[in-house]
């Protein structure tokens, strides 16, 4: 009856634990399931703003603005090793994948304009070979073959073809995607666009502000802006998911000499799964294409306008 009843606890908990995971994603449940946490940055309570008033006479305006921009061009980069007993051998095996998996690229259309192999070694390689001796061991270091490495950089508009690029290495015996690399145009001109809407958003405060008596007219200023872009690559993030019940398996370990039986607590291997988190737009106040089903380039600015007050006359 105990087994019976700690059964039930644990597939209550497992299953408790799934339905809640359901809702918010794994990667931020609860028992140890995920890295990440989610902080407001909001003083207070976190839950309602605080305004926060000056005490140097001066007014402050900081807008955030983003924009998600979809990538216009690709690069996939797939390394192929190949190891061989002759260099020959090496170089002409690596050469047959290579150009088999050119072919398979073909059929999915790509072109072969868009393929670069870019070569990255050439070295042999060594092995440990044992000398007997009449008192000792002699280890000598040998040459034990060769091992060659290239490159094979992609170029793709559409990433839908990723997932077939990848069956066609496989076929090739290619199993190492390198990395994917994220390719935006008229990045300048999405920086004047949002540079211009931070600027507006500044004189819409401003104006609603003046309702209240405020005179900007008479007030010094001065300002500063930043600019940064964050790509895919930046973005994606380890976490762990797992329910973790009351108690682990148990190895009971016996101690021949006095004969004791002690219990050992067995932890499994977690998984480990990635997941893209992009930069969330909670503290923008103006984002460019919010809602998003792909990694995107994210272009964030920032605008800081301080206003502050003459100096009273002496009388």
């Amino acid at each position: 009856m105990k087994n019976l009843s700690f059964l039930s606890v644990c597939f209550f908990l497992l299953f408790t634990t799934s339905s809640y995971a359901q809702s918010i994603g794994s990667s931020q449940g609860p028992s140890g399931a995920g890295i990440y946490k989610s902080t407001s940055g909001i003083p207070g309570n976190g839950l309602t703003a605080q305004a926060v008033l000056s005490n140097d006479n001066s007014y402050s305006f900081d807008v955030n603005a983003q924009w998600n921009v979809k990538a216009e061009a690709y690069l996939a980069i797939f390394n192929v090793r190949q190891v061989a007993e002759r260099a020959e051998q090496a170089d002409s095996i690596v050469n047959e994948r290579i150009n088999n998996f050119k072919k398979g690229l073909k059929r999915i259309g790509v072109d072969s304009n868009q393929i670069y192999i870019d070569m990255i070694s050439f070295l042999p390689n060594y092995n440990w070979q044992v000398e007997k001796k009449i008192f000792s061991k002699a280890y000598n270091e040998v040459p034990a073959g060769f091992e060659i490495q290239k490159n094979v950089h992609i170029r793709f508009t559409n990433p839908a073809l990723l997932d077939f690029m990848v069956t066609e290495a496989t076929r090739n015996e290619i199993y190492d995607l390198a990395k994917v690399e994220y390719f935006i145009k008229n990045q300048e001109q999405i920086l004047d666009s949002l540079r211009n809407m931070a600027v507006k958003a500044v004189m819409k405060k401003m104006h609603t502000y003046s309702q209240l008596g405020i005179d900007f007219s008479i007030m010094t200023k001065n300002f500063g802006e930043e600019a940064s872009i964050t790509f895919p690559t930046d973005r994606y993030q380890n976490y762990q998911a797992f329910c973790r019940p009351a108690v682990t398996s148990v190895i009971h370990a016996v101690n021949l000499e006095s004969n004791a039986v002690k219990s050992v607590i067995m932890e499994q291997p977690k998984p480990t799964s990635t997941v893209y988190s992009l930069i969330r737009p909670d503290f923008f106040d103006i984002v460019i294409n919010p809602v998003i089903t792909e990694p995107v380039v994210q272009i964030s600015f920032n605008l800081k306008v301080k206003y502050t007050q003459p100096p009273k006359e002496q009388k």
